[in-house]
């Protein structure tokens, strides 16, 4: 277990962040020359998971900006989150759907039985916890038989990546992060999930970054263009240092 895993400080974190979260979701990203990486994440995490039925488990939800599409889907959604300003903002949002409902609550501690969920999510969650195998077998115990989960993370065979951890080294922090967070090996990831049981496991790679760091910022919109343009042909690729951000979908056993 991680010894940088503090749960409280993740809490207050995301507390003080809730709203801005939430505007990151609800930008649409229509501006000419605007890249609303977000928003990618989320159409990628909704295609892999597909059309369902049942109950879904959204870990992590944060201000609820799933629960809508997943509705949409077919499922009953529930989320569940540690912060209480996120589960303040998903609680007033549930009041306008119809198949949704929001929890405070441990994702490592959840308040569910075996076998209860027919789909998972957790968006930009592992990241922050202190063991993959421990969240895994959460997944596990709660996910029906033949249930699917996805999953997303930070890539750590990126080229950026290791371009800001480069530049860390002289003291220039271009990635600014004022909590700890783990990045995962695509590939070590797999190997992980496929000890564990499951089955049927997909990849997606999202979350571009064209040109490295000054460039990007003297070249803005040219940055986000090509960023466009990665998202439409290295997405789905098997390329796995490119994309910052990458989304792992896998079944439980029947």
């Amino acid at each position: 277990m991680s010894t940088k895993y503090d749960q409280n400080k993740l809490d207050s974190r995301f507390n003080k962040e809730s709203r801005q979260w939430q505007q990151l979701y609800l930008q649409a990203g229509e501006k000419k020359f605007s890249y609303n990486n977000k928003k990618y994440r989320q159409q990628y995490v909704l295609g892999m998971l597909g059309k369902g039925e049942g109950k879904v488990l959204d870990l992590g939800c944060g201000a609820g900006s799933y629960f809508e599409f997943l509705e949409v889907l077919g499922y009953e959604v529930t989320g569940l989150d540690s912060s209480e300003e996120m589960v303040k903002i998903a609680s007033d949002f549930v009041r306008t759907l119809h198949r949704s409902q929001v929890i405070k609550g441990n994702v490592l501690e959840i308040p569910f039985e075996d076998n209860t969920f027919s789909a998972v999510i957790a968006v930009g969650l592992l990241e922050y916890l202190p063991d993959d195998r421990e969240f895994l077998e959460v997944i596990r115990k709660v996910l029906k038989p033949g249930g699917k989960a996805v999953v997303t993370l930070r890539n750590s065979l990126c080229l950026e990546r290791k371009l800001w951890k480069f530049y860390r080294r002289f003291g220039l922090d271009v990635n600014k992060a004022d909590y700890f967070y783990r990045e995962h090996s695509p590939r070590k990831l797999k190997k992980l999930i496929e000890s564990m049981g499951f089955e049927d496991i997909q990849i997606k790679f999202c979350h571009f970054y064209p040109l490295m760091w000054p460039l990007s910022r003297l070249f803005f919109s040219f940055n986000n263009f090509l960023a466009h343009k990665m998202e439409k042909y290295f997405s789905g690729s098997f390329i796995d240092f490119l994309g910052s951000t990458f989304i792992i979908s896998f079944r439980k056993s029947k």
